[in-house]
């Protein structure tokens, strides 16, 4: 694999970041996950911020190679 350095804009990186530690949250305590609830909160409170990231964010930041390759996968 090769190694390849991209830009970003420092707020993109700070909600990510921000978005990845609210999942590390939920996931650091196992009984969320058999907590209905508590998963349904989370979901309604995090759902538009993880689609945001996944398909505007951090596909910006892929290679066009990369996108092709992944999008045929």
């Amino acid at each position: 694999m090769s190694k390849l350095t991209i830009e970003v804009e420092e707020t993109d990186l700070e909600e990510l970041f921000s978005l990845l530690a609210e999942i590390n949250d939920l996931f650091h305590q196992p009984s969320n996950l058999s907590d209905p609830e508590r998963m349904q909160q989370f979901a309604e409170k995090y759902y538009s911020s993880i689609n945001r990231a996944y398909y505007q964010t951090v596909w910006n930041w892929l290679p066009e190679e990369l996108r092709i390759r992944l999008s045929d996968e």
